[in-house]
């Protein structure tokens, strides 16, 4: 696999899989080891740093084993991101999302995207699907700048949960469990304009492999 480089955020101590183009990890134990300078910057993403591009992600990593393999391969997504052929979509700020209309639209389509993800009946699936399509065209009515913002997250952030979800789960009840609890998980949050992806990306993706095969091609 590619570069990771895991960097808890209190001490800055950095814990590699490789080594660093510059030279500024020293190898240890079967790993390299260092510290993440001042101005870097330490998050779970992508990131260039001493030479080299990396998944970077916090220590320590969460304990639950899904959300550890959907966080890793989501994060190592990101990394090969702009390399793939997929187009960059211009905006995605998303500020029709801090809205009344926005939120509430918004938090139907994911009621919707649950309720067809357990559907057990393919009809029934089909009918919970057309409804979170539903919310989703009155909102981009309501708001005309709402299809292209929200398709430059769903292309970044979407695409590498969706990734995370379906590579680093197992078993087809465990990648729905997360698709799941990402639909669950950004209810209460009190911006929806940088999470709403992480939601819709896999509950999509998944209901695409459904309903429409080779669609990532």
């Amino acid at each position: 696999c590619g570069p990771i480089m895991l960097v808890d955020p209190k001490t800055r101590r950095i814990v590699a899989s490789h080594a660093d183009a510059k030279g500024a990890l020293r190898a240890l134990d079967g790993v390299f080891v260092g510290d993440l300078p001042a101005d870097a910057n330490a998050a779970n993403t992508a990131v260039e740093w001493s030479g080299t591009r990396w998944t970077q992600m916090l220590w320590p990593l969460p304990e639950d084993a899904g959300k550890r393999g959907t966080l890793i391969t989501h994060e190592m997504f990101h990394r090969l991101q702009p390399g793939l052929p997929i187009a960059t979509a211009k905006g995605g700020d998303n500020p029709h999302l801090d809205t009344l209309e926005g939120r509430y639209t918004l938090q139907l389509e994911w009621r919707a995207l649950a309720r067809a993800l357990q559907a057990s009946d393919r009809d029934e699936k089909r009918a919970a699907l057309v409804d979170a399509l539903a919310f989703r065209a009155e909102r981009y009515r309501r708001f005309p700048v709402a299809p292209a913002d929200e398709a430059a997250l769903e292309t970044n952030e979407g695409l590498a949960e969706y990734t995370g979800v379906m590579l680093g789960n197992t078993t087809p009840q465990a990648r729905l469990q997360a698709a799941l609890r990402d639909l669950r998980s950004h209810v209460d949050d009190p911006s929806f304009v940088r999470s709403f992806a992480y939601a819709t990306g896999p509950a999509y993706g998944m209901l695409l492999d459904e309903f429409a095969p080779g669609w990532r091609k």
